[in-house]
C-alpha cells in the first residue's frame, strides 16, 4: 500500500489509499530516476485498469472523497493555486473526474485545473453520472493512461509555477 497526504474539501489534509505501483527508491548513484525506471511490472498493470485506485473505496467510506470529483492532489502544491483554482477544493475529490476523462495525465496542468473549475461550478446528478460512464467506457479501452517521463511530460505543479502569494 502506498498512503500519500492529499488536500481535500477545505484544503483539509488527509491520506489517501492507494495500491503501490512504483518502486520507493527515487534516485540511483546519484541520479534521479524516471517514474518509467521506477515502475513495477504489476503497477504498469494495476495503472493500466486504475486498480491502483480501488483503495480509495475507503476513503469514501470515511467520507473524504467521493465518486466523482476533482482528482485529489498532493498538499505541497496548495500554494501554486491561482485563487480561482482553490476553488477546486470547495468539494470533495473524487475517485474520477471531468479532468479524468477528458485526458487525464495528458493535459496540461492548466487544462487539468480548468476541467476541475468547471465540474465544481457545473456539479449535478446527471453530469456526475455522464462523468461515471466515461469513466467506466475508458477504464475498459485503456485509453488516456501514460507514464510521466515517458509519454507524458515529467512536470509537478510546483516546478513550472511560482507559489501564490495569497498562500505561500
Amino acid at each position: 500500500m502506498y498512503k500519500p497526504e492529499r488536500a481535500g474539501k477545505g484544503n483539509k489534509v488527509f491520506t489517501v489509499f492507494k495500491f503501490r505501483s512504483m518502486r520507493v527508491e527515487t534516485e540511483r548513484d546519484g541520479q534521479k530516476l524516471s517514474d518509467s525506471e521506477r515502475m513495477l511490472k504489476v503497477g504498469g498493470i494495476l495503472r493500466k485498469l486504475s486498480l491502483d485506485e480501488l483503495p480509495q473505496l475507503f476513503n469514501v467510506i470515511r467520507g473524504e472523497m467521493s465518486f466523482i470529483g476533482p482528482r485529489p492532489l498532493p498538499v505541497r502544491y496548495l500554494p501554486y493555486y491561482t485563487d480561482e483554482e482553490i476553488h477546486r477544493h470547495d468539494i470533495r475529490p473524487g475517485l474520477s473526474g471531468w479532468a479524468q476523462v477528458n485526458g487525464r495525465n495528458f493535459l496540461s496542468w492548466e487544462r487539468k485545473l480548468k476541467y476541475d473549475l468547471e465540474y465544481v461550478n457545473n456539479i449535478s446528478f446527471p453530469f456526475d453520472l455522464w462523468i461515471f460512464l466515461i469513466t467506466i467506457r475508458k477504464v475498459f479501452s485503456l485509453s488516456d493512461v501514460g507514464i510521466r517521463g515517458v509519454d507524458i511530460p515529467d512536470e509537478s505543479l510546483h516546478e513550472i509555477r511560482k507559489p501564490n502569494r495569497n498562500r505561500s
